[in-house]
């Protein structure tokens, strides 16, 4: 079975799902496509736009229960995708803004031209406070397509690295392909998430990527990206 720690699959919370109805298309093609643990990610901009955390709950409880409802052996839990902003840590110390599962680990999102030193302040600050990061999409962040920042990020802070699932099947560009290739080969990435936002253009793909991992490299590689590391944040969960 797969996990997806990354999906906008509640409904008028943000760019993701827009109805309950595709929230439960988005459920069906996730229990379909062997996924067992979906963490449910909206965007969430601390300090510079509102995150709706009643709305939130209430959106999170919809799905849950209709899972329970219709018997369909799927389990969603809290979350959110975090831009760093200097309110971060303290929107979630305050606990205005869900961590992964009720764990300690946050995903963390920054923008493409963020520079190294920033992203190193911002989980010096996030550590300091308890958390752990894992960086969203890194495909996206200029500073980490030099693999060494990769590895400094990894080695001294223990963040851990997501790519998206799209990537993995169809990255955009030579240099995007090269710079995969380098990372799968050094083994930087912990985790593949789907990052799904709708039932087209950002649909879910991870089993299929999965399975391209699974024949361009071997199933223990697949089993490490797509089970077993995002399942050590299920297994924490509250």
């Amino acid at each position: 079975m797969l996990i997806d720690i990354h999906q906008h699959i509640l409904h008028q919370l943000d760019d993701g799902a827009q109805s309950f109805e595709i929230t439960k298309k988005l459920l069906l093609k996730a229990q379909s496509d062997q996924i067992s643990d979906i963490i449910a990610t909206p965007h969430a901009i601390p300090g510079m736009e509102p995150f709706d955390l009643i709305k939130y709950y209430e959106h999170f409880q919809m799905a849950k229960e209709w899972l329970r409802e219709n018997e369909i052996p799927l389990r969603i839990h809290k979350g959110a995708e975090i831009f760093y902003t200097d309110a971060t840590v303290r929107m979630l110390n305050e606990g205005r803004i869900p961590t992964l599962a009720g764990t300690k680990y946050v995903l963390i999102e920054f923008s493409p031209r963020a520079s190294f030193d920033m992203m190193c302040s911002a989980v010096r600050k996030l550590g300091g406070a308890g958390y752990s990061s894992i960086f969203a999409h890194i495909e996206r962040y200029q500073a980490l397509r030099k693999l060494s920042n990769i590895e400094i990020l990894k080695d001294e802070y223990d963040i851990l690295m997501q790519v998206n699932a799209e990537t993995i099947l169809n990255p955009v560009g030579l240099m995007e392909k090269l710079w995969l290739k380098k990372v799968m080969k050094e083994e930087m990435i912990d985790i593949v998430a789907s990052d799904t936002h709708n039932l087209g253009s950002r649909g879910n793909v991870l089993l299929e990527s999965r399975n391209k991992v699974a024949k361009m490299y071997d199933e223990e590689t697949a089993d490490k990206l797509y089970t077993k590391t995002p399942g050590i944040i299920i297994r924490k969960s509250k």
